[in-house]
């Protein structure tokens, strides 16, 4: 089994999923989505690993943000995030 690609964006996520630490939940969630978001200002081929990944990123991120905060996600489309109190 060979390793899978690793992304310049993913390793901000993974700290964010990884936080244990909810003072500093919020931050890590912010620069993960920062990080995507940059990502997605350059063309990324659809349907592409990275493509792949970056959509997976995008759904993990709405899980954190509804599991460990009091916010909800909602019309979350790359480029375009709605958080709600």
């Amino acid at each position: 089994m060979s390793n899978p690609e690793i992304y310049g964006w993913q390793s901000v996520y993974a700290q964010a999923i990884l936080e244990t630490d909810d003072l500093l939940l919020t931050e890590r969630i912010y620069e993960a989505i920062s990080a995507i978001e940059q990502r997605r200002l350059c063309p990324v081929e659809s349907n592409s690993d990275e493509d792949c990944a970056l959509n997976d990123a995008e759904a993990g991120i709405k899980a954190l943000i509804t599991e460990r905060t009091d916010r909800f996600v909602c019309n979350a489309t790359p480029g375009h995030w709605t958080i709600r109190l």
